[in-house]
């Protein structure tokens, strides 16, 4: 039987031979429709990350993706329209990847899901949501999530690695886990972002930026020869890796670069839920309104975010101008901070000192 994912890339080829053919003859086989034909149809870009659509199934996909040592370096996260940061009990970070425009081979390792992910990955409509498991006092809240669970199974969406040792050795492969979740679920759509690929002007040059969580700190530094991000947890560089890896974390891969880093600062309280070890699941609250930071072309800009519900996208503004703020196209990192806990931003060194900060929330 032919794959749902394999009639759905026909389906997509076929359109566009048809828009193709159909321009054709309208431009009577002219100079312009000749070239129209050499160069392909116009890019489509994602309205989630701005980048170009490379896959032809645009169903949004939400993988939560371990970080500690011991999964590092992660894979697939390069190919992601976002790439959320939310704190887990014990003062850890997971991740919660959204795919879209492009689809990686294998992303993971997958972990499980937490309280914060059913409000957090609902503004996105009904994603397939993918997790290794959860406790199960959490059962009820994700059936009634507007999401659809995609959990390990014996198909072609899963792979266990041998080379790692189980929690952390459980990878997905994005083809066969949307085949798994099937077709009710929704593709991106528009989320009232705009886009620029020219560099950006006017905000305040930072060399990095530290997010203090309670176990390990994220930080994001700025390469002014590169003129990249690269994003480090705790000592070790984030780096878009392979599942074969098994002793030394940072043995092979390529750093991953943000095209824009977004520090949103959140409510965050403790949960009912908690640890096999009395670890509570911290909860982080993400409708309402905020402060933030944006970080793009290695500087930085005081922005607020506003969500009205559950299923309304995150908006992102200048705090001073109160205008919409411009993203560059790539993969947008987005740090959940609590508002109490500001980040550390370091700006560039002058000729004879250097200079540091704390950015605290603008309430």
């Amino acid at each position: 039987m032919t794959s749902p994912a394999v009639v759905r890339t026909r389906a997509a080829a076929a359109g566009i031979a048809a828009v193709a053919a159909l321009l054709l003859a309208a431009c009577g086989g002219s100079p312009q429709a000749a070239k129209h034909a050499r160069t392909g149809p116009p890019p489509v870009y994602s309205p989630i990350s701005g980048r170009v659509v490379t896959s032809p199934d645009q169903r949004v996909l939400v993988v939560k993706v371990e970080n500690t040592a011991a999964a590092r370096p992660q894979v697939g996260l390069s190919a992601a329209d976002m790439v959320f940061v939310e704190e887990v009990e014990g003062g850890i970070t997971r991740f919660a990847a959204v795919f879209s425009s492009q689809r990686p081979d294998t992303v993971g390792p997958v972990r499980s899901a937490r309280i914060t992910d059913p409000q957090l990955v609902a503004q996105f409509g009904r994603v397939a949501f993918v997790y290794s498991g959860a406790q199960a006092r959490m059962a009820p809240v994700l059936a009634a999530a507007n999401l659809k669970q995609v959990r390990e199974q014996r198909n072609d969406g899963w792979t266990r690695s041998t080379l790692r040792g189980a929690p952390h050795n459980l990878y997905g492969h994005p083809a066969g886990l949307l085949d798994q979740a099937g077709d009710s679920i929704a593709t991106a759509s528009d989320m009232g972002r705009t886009f620029d690929v020219t560099t950006a002007t006017g905000g305040t040059p930072v060399a990095s930026v530290k997010a203090a969580y309670p176990a390990e700190s994220m930080t994001i530094d700025w390469d002014p020869a590169a003129k990249l991000w690269q994003v480090t947890a705790g000592r070790d560089v984030i780096t878009d890796g392979t599942p074969a890896l098994a002793t030394d974390p940072q043995a092979d891969g390529t750093p991953v670069h943000p095209a824009d880093v977004l520090i949103q600062y959140v409510v965050q309280r403790p949960s009912a839920f908690h640890d096999r070890h009395g670890g509570v699941t911290p909860f982080a609250e993400t409708v309402g309104s905020g402060t933030g930071l944006l970080l793009r072309d290695g500087q930085m800009w005081q922005v607020r975010w506003t969500r009205a519900t559950d299923s309304d996208p995150t908006r992102w503004a200048d705090a001073t101008t109160g205008a919409p703020v411009a993203f560059k196209r790539g993969t947008i990192w987005n740090l959940l901070i609590p508002r109490e806990r500001p980040v550390q931003v370091t700006k560039p060194a002058a000729p004879s000192s250097s200079a540091s900060a704390s950015s605290s929330p603008r309430q």
